[in-house]
């Protein structure tokens, strides 16, 4: 018995001696995958094939499985491709989750041409991009699910431009991992290749479209938006936030160019616009927070303080009072700042403060040349504040101004107005 290729059929004329019978051999059928599959897993001679079984691989062979069974029938070469695929898993972790992560049976099919596209240039010397350009010259560039055949002398310079008689070994490697096979033609005695199987058609356009996926994404992108009618087609033909920043870290890497795409990709920055308002926003708010909630600590700080300070004793400052004046001292600068303002425009607050300025002005300014310049500075803030000046606060910000020695700080028209609203002389200083 002779077991060969339908393309190949020819060939049994040269051993024929007798009319032969002809059997086709159909696809394997879909019942047969998940025995199979157990099967093949079994334990070899002792030797464990799956190293622990309920790790992953009881559920990813039932997924397998599945995959493979929802054509109704497959072929060997494929079922055979796929379990090959397994092995080039990160790890070889047999789970549900590194298949899915793989891309499916898809992605196994194009890991196995992955790998082999690797190893080749590995062993030999040639880009990867190279050999894979090669076996993409093997694909029906029409319907992409058939192989087609190239001249020997033309897939070795596709591999190897400069020197294509050193491109041979890497077409015997590729032939012995059964990924092409040649092909002689008997009348012109040249040789000819081809993908080993129609079926490695899918997984090498599958390879070449992940290792060019980003070409490929600003193509397809490019073309859609094009032909885009309406802002909402429009909209969806423009790379998404997530590939952009994809590209952005890979071209960073250098791992490609935008090339003749960068005025797409550079539309296509239209989609971050709403991330960028949402992300202002929040930025916005997060300040206003932030800022509210350190005025209310202030404010409290403030109030605190001025809430211990009464002063109601002729006789001198309480204990608590004291501790009340050293927290004033050592409090932060705008704590200190906020206590000045309030007794300049409080009046109660003010009423406290006039028993006893010069302790309140020494805690709040110490003895820091800048501090009495910003005390200073808020006084002219509190008088400008004010549209009328009752007694109490006239009263207390003279004293301030007193304190400070900075009553040059005050304006003319400031100390006018409180002489003529006022009917203590002494309440003046």
């Amino acid at each position: 018995m002779v077991v060969t290729r339908t393309d190949t059929a020819s060939g049994l004329s040269s051993v024929r001696f007798i009319d032969p019978e002809t059997y086709r051999l159909d696809r394997l059928s879909s019942l047969f995958v998940g025995p199979l599959l157990a099967e093949l897993a079994k334990d070899k001679d002792g030797q464990k094939v799956i190293e622990d079984r309920e790790y992953g691989w009881t559920s990813l062979l039932a997924r397998l499985s599945g995959d493979l069974e929802r054509a109704g029938t497959i072929l060997p070469q494929q079922l055979k491709i796929v379990l090959a695929g397994l092995g080039t898993l990160p790890g070889r972790v047999l789970t549900v989750a590194a298949y899915e992560r793989a891309g499916g049976t898809a992605g196994l099919e194009a890991r196995f041409i992955e790998d082999r596209i690797a190893k080749a240039a590995r062993l030999h010397g040639v880009t990867e991009d190279r050999v894979r350009t090669a076996l993409l010259t093997l694909v029906d560039p029409v319907n992409g699910q058939k192989t087609v055949e190239r001249a020997s002398g033309a897939l070795r310079s596709c591999i190897d431009p400069a020197t294509p008689d050193k491109a041979q070994p890497v077409l015997d490697l590729l032939a012995n991992e059964e990924v092409i096979r040649r092909r002689m033609d008997p009348g012109l005695r040249e040789s000819s290749w081809l993908l080993d199987h129609d079926y490695l058609a899918r997984a090498v356009r599958e390879a070449d479209r992940r290792a060019n996926k980003w070409q490929r994404a600003l193509a397809e992108g490019a073309k859609a938006l094009a032909g885009a009618v309406g802002w909402a087609p429009r909209w969806r033909a423009l790379l998404t936030p997530r590939t952009q920043v994809a590209f952005f870290f890979d071209r960073l890497c250098g791992r490609f160019r935008y090339a003749g795409y960068r005025a797409y990709a550079i539309i296509s920055l239209e989609r971050l616009g709403p991330y960028v308002a949402i992300f202002f926003t929040v930025v916005a708010l997060g300040i206003y927070e932030a800022e509210r909630r350190s005025e209310q600590e202030i404010q409290t700080a403030s109030d605190d303080i001025l809430n211990g300070l009464v002063f109601r004793d002729s006789k001198g400052i309480s204990g608590d009072e004291a501790g009340t004046l050293l927290r004033l001292a050592s409090a932060e600068e705008a704590v200190r700042r906020r206590v000045l303002t309030q007794v300049l425009t409080d009046q109660h607050r003010a009423s406290a403060f006039v028993l006893n300025p010069e302790l309140v002005i020494r805690a709040i300014v110490g003895v820091s040349p800048r501090s009495r310049v910003l005390a200073a500075t808020s006084l002219r803030g509190a008088t400008a504040q004010l549209s009328e000046n009752p007694p109490l606060i006239t009263q207390a910000t003279a004293e301030a101004a007193r304190v400070l020695g900075v009553s040059e700080a005050l304006p003319l028209e400031w100390w006018m107005a409180a002489i003529r609203g006022s009917t203590d002389p002494d309440v003046l200083g």
